[in-house]
């Protein structure tokens, strides 16, 4: 054999370390994959003794696989041995015993071949030219990796070919061979590399639990600071807090708080809506983020507030960034750390609001059984009552309005609130009172506040709200007081449901635009008052239900399109105090038992519409009256003298009907407050007018806000023709 044969199979068995070129020792390969086999199952071993531990699921399948590696490692490591014992006999350098040895090489059944790649899961791979190993790592074989150099004798070439064709054929019987090396340019040898083809499951085990023990130390780490900021800002009364805490270093920096201002702005942020967080972070000038950087003004005492607390704070913060607190006409003490919130600037003075005027009758008696003025906190400094009425508050209603979770009622009359009201007014689950009067606010109105289970006063007025009336608010069972004025785009119609209103008692639809008809239902509800559908568009006839309404004080219909009839059922209204029907399109005779509403006081008005007949005498029974108005109409007869009777009576004007005869003269006897009567139009009156009548002495004066004021010309009025004289009308002087 030639010596590079030698040498190429002394390289193999061991026996020999060859010099290279450089004088460079060559390693033995056999004693290195032996090493590395025994370090990759010693940690396999030692792998699957702690996913032992860490790791319940699935463990039968994971306890199988680890298993089985090691197996196969071990396997692999008997199978080194057994080759190097081999090649240890074959020192002196016998051919047969080193063709044993390279047979002895056989690839456990554990071991995988693709192409011309075997590799060996989990612990290592053997390539035919120089090569590499590494335990825990797949390698390897490339059989198809030409040998390099090209000199030396034929039998140095027959040598060669003959270690080819048994690496040939251990490679097709799945053997694992090595490619001899020719020692002419051993420069050009391959250097051993490492294939990174970890395996995967071991790899994500790994990564798990580095993932774990980070989230244990960031755990730990806030835990900590929560000890530390307890410790530091609620110290014991006679105790002096200095802790000493040692924190191991994090891999890497978290996203957990490392100050305690940092858990305080976590704290308050877990309280608001994420449409509120996002308005802090992305609008630092947002009445949101105001809000914010307030509360972490005071960020020593907010460990000791409780979260409605640190909730309502925000929620006051907020209106007053969203209204101009500082143009206010009154902030006494508002967003002032020092003074509690209970002493801001808030009048729930519910007496004060019997000077808006009689809309608010209804609201005031359904809180009239408790003390006034009320506090605005409880006993616990929740928030109950928010008054600030008159207070120059521009701009919106928050959404955060929603925090004050305890607020009952919540009045903003009389400012310039602009805007819609927030959805979020749904969420006030314990309001019983809503006053939004005289504010440009628009937009529709939200279905959430049929939510509002408790709510018993809504009254929303000289607003430019639109759309229709939400559906839901016919299920408020406990609503007493609704309440819409000057609202014009509202739209909409009153349905059957509002029988559901059971406690209802003042409904009023003022200067809106609503359609429809006015529901024979509204006679299902007996504790009615007050039922105003002025200047609206409603359509059809008053339902003679209504007179089983038998509570109602006050009935207005006037600005409609109302047609047909007036019930005679309406003389069974005994409780009205005024009954308006002014502009609408009603017609035949003015029922007679008009005149058994005895307790009619303020006005009857029906002026401007298409009556026809006679004027019932029975209205003399009206001995309570202040206003009669009966001008433009189709009436006709004469003036009926139990009109003398109304002694009360300030305005009686019957001015453009069809009126004839004379002037009854028992309107000459005293009638004190009567300082109006119009009687222009009537072109067949006759007769001399009463000289009684001429200079009336009564004085004009507002009937409580609700009758058609002074503007009405005052004194006596009436055609001076040639059938009607006296007075300043000279008689005889017509043709």
């Amino acid at each position: 054999m030639t010596t590079e044969g030698k040498r190429v199979i002394c390289l193999l068995e061991g026996q020999e370390r060859p010099k290279g070129v450089d004088g460079e020792e060559e390693f033995n390969v056999l004693d290195v994959v032996a090493a590395r086999l025994k370090g990759a199952v010693e940690e396999e071993e030692s792998v699957s003794n702690e996913q032992q531990d860490e790791e319940q699921e699935p463990a039968a399948k994971r306890a199988a696989q680890l298993e089985g590696n090691a197996d196969s490692a071990r396997s692999l490591l008997k199978l080194v041995q057994e080759t190097q014992t081999k090649h240890e006999q074959a020192a002196k350098c016998d051919p047969p015993a080193l063709e044993d040895a390279q047979d002895s090489m056989v690839i456990p059944p554990r071991m995988t071949r693709a192409s011309n790649v075997v590799s060996f899961p989990g612990a290592f791979a053997v390539s035919p030219g120089p090569f590499a190993v590494s335990p825990g790592a797949d390698y390897e074989i490339n059989d198809d990796e030409e040998l390099g150099g090209t000199n030396g004798s034929g039998a140095a070439r027959s040598a060669s070919s003959a270690v080819m064709d048994s690496m040939t054929a251990a490679s097709a019987s799945r053997l694992a061979v090595a490619n001899p090396v020719e020692e002419t340019n051993p420069q050009e040898l391959q250097h051993a590399r490492e294939l990174r083809l970890a395996d995967e499951a071991t790899t994500r085990r790994q990564k798990d639990k580095q993932w774990k023990t980070s989230i244990l130390l960031a755990g730990l780490v806030i835990v900590a600071i929560v000890v530390v900021s307890v410790a530091l800002l609620v110290p014991g009364k006679n105790e002096k807090v200095v802790p000493t805490i040692t924190v191991a270093p994090t891999m890497a920096p978290s996203e957990a708080p490392t100050t305690v201002l940092s858990f305080i702005e976590g704290r308050i942020m877990a309280l608001l809506e994420p449409d509120t967080r996002m308005a802090i972070q992305h609008g630092p000038s947002s009445p949101q983020s105001r809000a914010f950087q307030w509360l972490l003004e005071d960020a020593e005492n907010l460990p000791a507030y409780s979260d409605a607390q640190i909730q309502q704070k925000f929620a006051l913060a907020a209106l007053y960034f969203s209204t101009k607190g500082d143009s206010w006409m009154n902030r006494t003490n508002w967003l002032n750390h020092n003074v509690s919130e209970c002493e801001w600037f808030n009048k729930p003075d519910f007496a004060r609001k019997s000077a808006l005027g009689q809309i608010f009758k209804g609201y005031l008696d359904e809180f009239a059984a408790e003390p006034m003025p009320r506090q605005h906190c409880n006993t616990d400094g929740i928030y109950q009552h928010l008054w600030l009425d008159l207070n120059n508050l521009v701009g919106t209603i928050p959404e955060e309005i929603y925090m004050l979770s305890s607020l009952q009622t919540l009045s903003l009359s009389n400012n310039k609130l602009s805007g819609s009201i927030p959805t979020s007014i749904g969420r006030l689950s314990a309001l019983e009172g809503l006053v939004i009067f005289d504010q440009p606010t628009d937009g529709n109105i939200p279905s959430e506040m049929g939510l509002l289970t408790k709510l018993k006063s809504v009254i929303l007025n000289n607003g430019n709200h639109q759309g229709t009336l939400p559906v839901e608010f016919w299920g408020l069972t406990n609503i007493a007081t609704f309440a819409f004025t000057l609202t014009p785009n509202l739209q909409g119609s009153i349905p059957s449901e509002i029988a559901n209103m059971s406690n209802l008692r003042w409904l009023v639809f003022d200067g809106c635009s609503l359609t429809g008809t006015l529901p024979k239902e509204l006679g299902k509800i007996p504790s009615l008052e007050w039922l105003v559908f002025r200047d609206n568009m409603i359509t059809g006839t008053v339902p003679s239900e209504l007179g089983t309404a038998s509570n109602l004080v006050i009935a207005a219909f006037r600005g409609n399109a109302l047609d047909g009839r007036l019930p005679s059922e309406v003389g069974l209204l005994t409780a009205l105090t005024q009954f308006g029907h002014r502009g609408n399109q009603v017609s035949g005779q003015i029922p007679s038992e008009l005149g058994l509403l005895s307790g009619l006081t303020q006005g009857l008005h029906l002026r401007q519409n298409a009556f026809t007949g006679t004027i019932p005498t029975e209205l003399g029974l009206l001995t309570g009256l202040h206003e009669l108005w009966l001008q433009d109409n189709d009436l006709s007869g004469p003036i009926p003298s139990e009109f003398a009777e109304l002694t009360t009576l300030g305005y009686m004007v019957m001015a453009n009907n069809n009126l004839s005869g004379s002037i009854p003269t028992d309107l000459s006897k005293p009638l004190p407050n009567l300082h109006t009567l119009s009687l222009g139009g009537n072109l067949m009156l006759s007769g001399t007018v009463p000289e009684g009548i001429c200079n009336l002495t009564g004085t004009c004066t507002m009937f409580k806000k609700v009758a058609e004021s002074c503007l009405y010309p005052q004194g006596l009025h009436f055609n001076c023709t040639e059938l009607l004289c006296g007075c300043d009308c000279p008689c005889g002087i017509h043709p």
